[in-house]
């Protein structure tokens, strides 16, 4: 495994996370067998992923439990990330908020705690000095966001550091490059991806429209039918190259990521074990410059279609 330092942190996270909504039990993912995915975590720790990700509005809680019940006797092998939900941003709902998760999670801090997505009834400035008492209570110990668009980014970092952000990012959707890298990048905050495989479409799995289950992936932009008639062959382009390097798609695609400016560690969703043996085989791919031309030239039809608006459901979410 490999390791980088999350902005101006002291955290070394694995380069590969592991991205616990899957756990949630909810309608997004289906029902999970929680000892297998309790198992996938294990493995997980064996192969040198430290960086769990989790969130209080998964299952409402779930993924915490179940995350805190695999990570018993384990705690001081990892680094746990969880966020907070729009409705908890207010300074007095912060403190109870994180009281919530951690005793979901069986611990008594955790490493990095991230604003899920802003709110814009509440100030960035109320949010991040409730943060930032919590931090000086050795309670995190590390401040995140998530879906942070440039201007506020620009903002939140007038009120306290912030050493990542979480964004959408993946081969097939590349609209944070157009700004939102760049500004991450100047104030040193790590780019922490999430949907790296595109909710699946990058594995490989989905051949045609009636191959994916209606859910809420399929509400995304990624997903519309104009869209998935631009994925599919470039899809099969990508499964060319991968048996070409002797990798799954999956892997290919992960590994793309890990090259990507500005990308401190990507986080992949697993359910089993089989799923994550898949992911982190990630980091044994090794993409040569031919390689890495052919993969933006086979998803730039698709990026230029979807465009610069980082919010996979439209709209104006980000700013």
């Amino acid at each position: 495994m490999e390791y980088r330092k999350l902005g101006k942190s002291d955290l070394e996270v694995s380069r590969i996370g592991f991205g616990c909504w899957a756990m949630a039990n909810d309608a997004q993912w289906g029902p999970i067998d929680e000892e297998e995915a309790i198992r996938a975590v294990h493995m997980a720790i064996a192969e040198g992923v430290n960086f769990f990700d989790t969130a209080e509005a998964y299952g409402n809680g779930h993924s915490e439990e179940v995350l805190g019940r695999a990570l018993k006797g384990r705690r001081d092998q990892v680094l746990v990330a969880t966020k907070v939900i729009g409705k908890h941003l207010a300074g007095d709902q912060v403190p109870k908020a994180l009281e919530a998760s951690l005793r979901r999670l069986g611990t008594d801090y955790v490493d990095l705690y991230q604003i899920h997505w802003p709110n814009r009834s509440v100030p960035l400035e109320e949010t991040m000095e409730a943060l930032c008492r919590l931090k000086t209570q050795g309670k995190i110990r590390s401040i995140g966001v998530s879906n942070f668009g440039v201007g506020d980014v620009t903002e939140v970092v007038q009120y306290g550091p912030v050493d990542g952000n979480q964004l959408p990012y993946n081969l097939f959707w590349r609209a944070i490059e157009a700004s939102i890298v760049d500004v991450c990048k100047r104030e040193d905050i790590g780019i922490i991806c999430y949907s790296p495989l595109g909710q699946g479409l990058l594995t490989g799995k989905f051949k045609k429209r009636s191959d994916i289950p209606e859910g809420n992936r399929t509400h995304t932009r990624l997903y519309a039918d104009e869209a998935l008639a631009l994925a599919f062959p470039a899809l099969e382009q990508l499964r060319a190259l991968s048996e070409r390097l002797h990798a799954t798609m999956a892997q290919v695609s992960l590994a793309w990521l890990l090259t990507r400016p500005g990308v401190t560690t990507v986080i992949a969703g697993a359910k089993n074990r089989g799923q994550f043996e898949d992911n982190v085989g990630a980091i044994r791919v090794r993409l040569e410059e031919d390689d890495l031309n052919a993969l933006e030239s086979l998803s730039q039809p698709l990026h230029d279609f979807l465009g610069d608006n980082p919010s996979m459901w439209g709209g104006d979410r980000y700013r």
